[in-house]
């Protein structure tokens, strides 16, 4: 007959095991740890297709990629090509010159010892390389224009080098190469009203004039290190909200020392207050830096976004210009919130 006490040592050897188990996994986290899978776009076969609705977007990581490509037939690219990369696809629908913008990271700037990426544009057909570009230092943005052929597809590679700094996040940003008149008031509501966010405006400072300066430089728009009345060449925008709420505003851009100021009048500062700026130029060269600003804004009514120049010498460079809801940014404070009684709840 079977016998179905239970026998004690076993019984006493699965709780050693078991207890052995749950010390190790509290001495080594890592043991119930995985690596986040890599992208789905990891290959040039599984490339992300983009939209020919263009702006577009793109959020993008590298972490746990495979290197796939390791030369592209660039001198300049192939020997920071061996990293990890990722892959897009994109069929123009007219033919034009296109810029694609990365940014080195999602939403906000995290420097590290190394986040230099490199971008690339393959014709798929012939497999030849249409353009290449490199970020010119590390956590810079990049830029790469190049004329695309309407119902062709190209194939499009975001490159990294150093295998083993992979933990890298991007924001691909494209769109039609336009050229904007958006250097006084009169030209400022261009490309700029809408009822989708987010907005994304790629341009280039190159041949603006100045005719704004920065003289609100207290409360609300008090900016980092020192105060400055932008002097340099400057463009304007002006944005009609869609409803009433909080916006973030994301100005990123390379080779002139960015002011970013926004107001409800144009020319700005009339009978009222700055509504918000940023300024991280002012800690020293800005050439590369990323300036962000969150302002409560109501429907329907009409502002105005200055992208202006700390520097009267650097007159040459390329920015994006991007509008969101400030939720978007996880910005999510409420005010007033400044006493106990009025604390923003944490959800």
């Amino acid at each position: 007959m079977h016998n179905s006490r239970p026998n004690p040592i076993a019984i006493r050897s699965m709780k050693i095991v078991v207890a052995s188990a749950a010390l190790a996994l509290l001495v080594y986290p890592s043991i119930a740890t995985a690596l986040p899978p890599a992208p789905a776009n990891d290959r040039p076969m599984d490339a992300e297709v983009i939209s020919t609705n263009l702006p577009q977007l793109i959020l993008g990581t590298t972490t746990s990629a495979d290197d796939s490509i390791t030369t592209i037939g660039d001198p300049s690219i192939d020997p920071n090509a061996d990293g990890p990369d990722v892959f897009y696809s994109f069929t123009p629908d007219t033919t034009d010159t296109y810029r694609f913008q990365l940014n080195p990271w999602h939403h906000a700037p995290l420097r590290s010892s190394d986040r230099r990426f490199s971008v690339y544009v393959f014709e798929v057909s012939t497999n030849g390389l249409v353009g290449a570009s490199r970020a010119p230092g590390n956590a810079r943005p990049l830029i790469l224009d190049v004329e695309l052929l309407a119902g062709v597809e190209y194939l499009i590679g975001v490159d990294h080098n150093l295998q083993t700094r992979d933990e890298f996040l991007f924001t691909l940003l494209v769109d039609h190469l336009i050229a904007r008149d958006v250097d006084n008031c009169s030209g400022a509501d261009i490309d700029i009203t809408t009822n989708s966010l987010p907005i994304v405006v790629l341009n280039d400072i190159d041949g603006a004039t100045n005719d704004f300066a920065f003289t609100q430089d207290t409360g609300v728009c008090a900016v980092a290190a020192s105060s400055t009345t932008a002097p340099g060449i400057d463009h304007v925008y002006k944005f009609t909200a869609p409803a009433d709420g909080l916006y973030a505003i994301e100005l990123v851009g390379s080779g002139f020392d960015a002011v970013l100021y926004v107001d409800d009048s144009c020319d700005p500062f009339f009978l009222d207050g700055c509504m918000g700026a940023s300024n991280h130029s002012a800690g020293g060269t800005g050439s590369g830096k990323h300036e962000f600003v969150v302002v409560q804004l109501e429907q329907n009514k009409d502002y105005w976004i200055f992208v202006d120049n700390q520097s009267t010498t650097l007159n040459s460079g390329f920015y994006a210009l991007i509008i969101d809801d400030a939720f978007n940014y996880e910005v999510n404070e409420v005010e007033p919130n400044d006493t106990p009684g009025t604390a923003t709840p944490i959800d």
